[in-house]
């Protein structure tokens, strides 16, 4: 089990067993949190931006694989 409080947190997601790195930065989920409230924003272009901001590098291969990656860890 993981603790938030003792244990080094995570900076990559696991996905179909390749890991992605991802950015960790407080302020960058806080602009995602924004992004996820922000109702004038058409919902494929908030997808496409919470993954810029999410993945350092190349996303996984599929949206779908993507998305929930980033669901978790959350």
């Amino acid at each position: 089990m993981y603790n938030i409080l003792t244990d080094k947190l995570p900076d990559t997601i696991q996905v179909f067993d390749k890991t992605y790195p991802i950015h960790t930065s407080f302020r960058n989920w806080l602009k995602i949190s924004m992004l996820v409230e922000d109702g004038a924003l058409h919902d494929g272009k908030k997808t496409a931006e919470i993954l810029k901001l999410c993945y350092k590098e190349t996303l996984p291969p599929t949206l779908p694989s993507a998305v929930l990656a980033v669901l978790y860890f959350l």
